[in-house]
């Protein structure tokens, strides 16, 4: 996948999961480098898009920060979730800074408690013992936060079924609630989860 690391790290399964899910990306020569800094700008753009899509992102910006930057609807996204408070002013020099270790665990964090996961799941995969921090601490990180929202969801079912027995299937979930059982959802359903009208696809 990069000319620099191979599956025999022990972040491999990390970095391959933001790859796969267009969080992060790697370099022109074909490295990913690992260990490499981090911009403000590029952690709320891989913020931004863990929570959701570059669609949705753009669809709901209203420029509430003012700053002429690349990033500017990814800061504008993660205010409007709160990972920024929407008192915090950013600058447009502060966004080409690096982050260090300490704001990235405060971001983390943050991010963990809006999603109502444990704050500890951030501690427990920032062990690099770096100013800054780095490219591979950020993926293990988001990896851990999607892997026990993964883990939730299966819980979640798990619990169902038990209550409810097998009758209960199919069963579909929406941000981690049941929304149907029973039967399929709708295409109605589906067109109201989504914002998309399924009901013109177009046939290609």
């Amino acid at each position: 996948m990069f000319t620099d690391i191979d599956e025999t790290r022990k972040d491999w399964d990390a970095i391959s999961y933001v790859v796969d899910a267009n969080l992060m990306g790697g370099y022109l020569d074909g490295s990913f480098r690992p260990k490499e800094g981090l911009m403000w700008g590029e952690l709320y753009k891989i913020i931004a898009l863990f929570l959701t899509t570059e669609e949705e992102i753009g669809h709901s910006l209203n420029h509430c920060c003012g700053l002429n930057h690349w990033a500017r609807r990814y800061v504008d996204y993660c205010r409007k979730y709160g990972i920024i408070q929407k008192c915090t002013k950013i600058k447009k020099a502060t966004l080409d800074e690096h982050v260090t270790s300490k704001e990235f665990e405060k971001v983390a964090s943050e991010l963990a408690k809006k999603l109502s996961l444990s704050g500890q799941i951030v501690r427990d995969n920032l062990r690099e013992n770096t100013l800054y921090i780095t490219r591979s601490s950020v993926a293990q990180t988001l990896y851990a936060l999607a892997t026990e929202l993964n883990k939730q969801d299966y819980y979640k079912v798990n619990e169902y079924l038990q209550k409810n027995g097998a009758e209960a299937l199919p069963i579909t979930l929406v941000d981690g609630e049941i929304a149907v059982s029973k039967v399929y959802p709708t295409t109605k359903q589906m067109s109201e989860w989504t914002g998309v009208n399924l009901d013109f696809m177009p046939v290609k």
